[in-house]
């Protein structure tokens, strides 16, 4: 929130908001490529803050962004979904990492398809997101390590990433149910 005070208070401009997500963005990507340090690029400032800036940015550029045609960007999620691929496995198939060059383009292109989607606020999509969205962002990685740890991760590698969903989804509904329980007595 900081963030949004100070975007509002000084009026920065969004093309300067949205070189700062570019520059943190893929200097979190070269610390990775190069420190193989994780506490420097795995934390609030290099993947959070930045992703959190693009939907101010989505936000703020509403009404231009609902003028495009939706095929566009479905169009684009297809393109930059295979060249994220296309990337990975030429370039980074024995070296795992969490950011590519491709990732943050296709990040925002998924950020607009679920703007345009319009999705109404007492939705059950609007409301599980509400509701558990914070619980997941904050154990997915604790259950990435436990299945790193547990399994073997080269032989699952395309389905790691639904069964992550899943339990971070499993472990947020049943951390609410019992924070619900405690609260309620």
């Amino acid at each position: 929130y900081i963030f949004v005070n100070i975007i509002t208070r000084y009026n920065i401009k969004n093309k300067y908001i949205f070189l700062l997500c570019v520059f943190i963005l893929y200097l979190s990507l070269f610390i990775n490529l190069f420190t193989y340090r994780t506490f420097l690029y795995r934390n609030w400032l290099m993947t959070g803050v930045p992703y959190f800036l693009i939907g101010i940015l989505i936000w703020k550029n509403k009404d231009f962004i609902k003028k495009i045609n939706f095929n566009n960007f479905i169009i684009l999620f297809i393109v930059f979904l295979f060249l994220s691929e296309i990337e990975k496995f030429l370039f980074f198939k024995d070296n795992f990492m969490e950011t590519y060059i491709f990732t943050f383009p296709f990040c925002i292109i998924i950020f607009i398809i679920f703007f345009k989607l319009n999705i109404k606020n007492n939705s059950i999509l609007a409301t599980f997101g509400k509701k558990y969205s914070f619980i997941i962002y904050i154990v997915h990685p604790w259950i990435i390590h436990i299945i790193n740890e547990y399994l073997l991760y080269y032989k699952f590698e395309f389905i790691i990433p639904i069964i992550v969903l899943l339990c971070s989804i499993i472990f947020a509904m049943i951390f609410d149910y019992i924070r619900t329980k405690i609260s309620t007595h």
